[in-house]
C-alpha cells in the first residue's frame, strides 16, 4: 500500500493585536461602485476554536461614499448573540462579520444604509463572539481609543488602495453613534462606561434595538451625572444628543423562588413559592421612559410594544410611548431592519 501523501499544514493567519499599527485586510476589500467595504484584521482575543471553526478577528468598515467626512463620523454597531439563524438562512454560530452583514432581511446593514439619504460616515461592525463577547475591545478607555485609531488608519490605507493613491490620508475619529441589537447591548454599555473623557464627549447618539437588559438604572446614572463631589451633577455623556430605545415588549413569568433569596431554603420558614419575574427588555425601557418623563429630558426617546410589570406599577399599552413616527417593530431581529434606516435618516449627527 502506498504511503499517505504528505500534506503541508496551512499556516495560521497573522492577527493584528489591538493597539498595533495599521491593520491589514482579513479578507479582500469589496469595492462596488462608490461603496467600499473593508474587513480589517483587528484581534480582540475573543475566541479560540469553537465547533471546529475559529471566529475570525475581523472588523467590517463600510464606507457608503469614497469621500467620507474628515474627521470621520462613525456608526459603531454591536451584533447580538449568534446562537441561531435568521429566518431560513444559515446558522449564525461562529459567523464572521463579512458573512453576517449580508444576512437578509434583518442584518443586511449595507442594504439598509443604501436606502437612506446619508453617505459621509463609516459603519463599523466588529466580529463578536457567539454570546456577543467583545474580548479586550471595551475593557478600558485606552483599548477603545486604540480600536478607533486602528479603524481610522485602516480606512486611510483602504481608501488609498481603492483610489490608486500613493499617500494614505488617515482621518481622525469624529462624532460617534453607537448602536446595538439584543446581547450587543452589553459591549455597547461597556464602551460608553469605560470610554475616555474625550471619547465620551464624542458619543452623540446611542441606538438600542431591544438590548437594554439590566442597564436601565445605569443609563440613568450616566444621563444624570453621578461624578463624586460634583454639585450639581454633570452628565457623564456631555455630548449626547439622543438615546433612542426600542423594546419589542415586556412580559412577566412565574417561577419558583425562595421566599427570602438571602437565606437558605427551609420547607417551613423559607420555602420555594411562585414569584413573578420580569422577562425581556421592557422593564429597563420602562425605567428610561419614566426617567425621561419625570426629568422632562429631551434626549431620551423610548418606543415599546407594551410593558407589563410585576411590581404593581401598572401595565403600559402599546399606544403609550413618548414619541411618534417610528415603524412598529415586527419582532426581535426585525427591530434592526425596522429601525436602523429610520434613525440614519433622522440622525442629526450623520451626514
Amino acid at each position: 500500500m502506498a504511503p499517505p501523501k504528505a500534506t503541508t499544514p496551512t499556516p495560521p493567519r497573522t492577527k493584528t493585536p489591538l493597539g498595533s499599527g495599521t491593520p491589514g485586510n482579513a479578507v479582500p476589500a469589496q469595492l462596488v461602485g462608490s461603496e467600499l467595504t473593508l474587513f480589517l484584521d483587528i484581534d480582540f482575543g475573543i475566541l479560540g476554536n469553537s465547533g471546529g471553526k475559529e471566529t475570525a478577528a475581523m472588523t467590517a468598515v463600510h464606507l457608503p461614499s469614497l469621500t467620507p467626512s474628515d474627521p470621520l463620523d462613525l456608526l459603531i454597531y454591536f451584533c447580538g448573540h449568534k446562537n441561531g439563524s435568521v429566518g431560513n438562512g444559515p446558522k449564525l454560530d461562529n459567523m464572521s462579520i463579512d458573512e453576517y452583514i449580508s444576512q437578509e432581511p434583518s442584518f443586511d446593514l449595507r442594504k439598509m444604509i443604501r436606502g437612506t439619504s446619508k453617505r459621509r460616515f463609516a459603519l463599523v461592525v466588529p466580529t463578536l463572539g457567539n454570546g456577543s463577547e467583545s474580548g479586550t475591545m471595551v475593557t478600558s478607555g485606552g483599548n477603545i481609543d486604540d480600536f478607533l485609531g486602528m479603524v481610522c488608519r485602516g480606512v486611510g490605507a483602504g481608501l488609498a488602495a481603492a483610489l490608486g493613491s500613493a499617500n494614505a490620508a488617515t482621518p481622525k475619529p469624529g462624532n460617534i453613534v453607537l448602536a446595538a441589537h439584543s446581547g450587543g447591548g452589553e459591549p455597547l454599555f461597556r464602551f460608553v462606561q469605560n470610554a475616555t473623557a474625550a471619547t465620551k464627549k464624542a458619543i452623540r447618539e446611542v441606538w438600542c434595538f431591544d438590548c437594554t437588559y439590566g442597564h436601565g438604572q445605569e443609563w440613568v446614572g450616566l444621563l444624570k451625572g453621578t461624578a463624586p463631589g460634583v454639585t450639581p451633577p454633570t452628565p457623564l455623556l456631555p455630548g449626547l444628543v439622543k438615546l433612542w430605545v426600542v423594546s419589542t415588549g415586556m412580559t412577566t413569568v412565574t417561577k419558583l423562588a425562595l421566599r427570602d433569596p438571602k437565606l437558605k431554603e427551609d420547607p417551613v420558614t423559607n420555602p420555594k413559592e411562585p414569584k413573578c419575574f420580569n422577562s425581556g427588555t421592557g422593564d429597563q425601557a420602562r425605567v428610561l421612559l419614566k426617567y425621561g418623563r419625570d426629568s422632562k429630558a429631551t434626549n431620551i426617546e423610548v418606543y415599546h410594544a407594551g410593558l407589563t410589570h410585576c411590581e404593581g406599577e401598572g401595565d403600559l399599552p402599546k399606544a403609550d410611548y413618548n414619541f411618534v413616527g417610528y415603524k412598529y417593530p415586527t419582532g426581535h431581529n426585525q427591530s434592526v431592519g425596522d429601525g436602523l434606516p429610520t434613525l440614519i435618516d433622522k440622525s442629526t449627527v450623520l451626514k
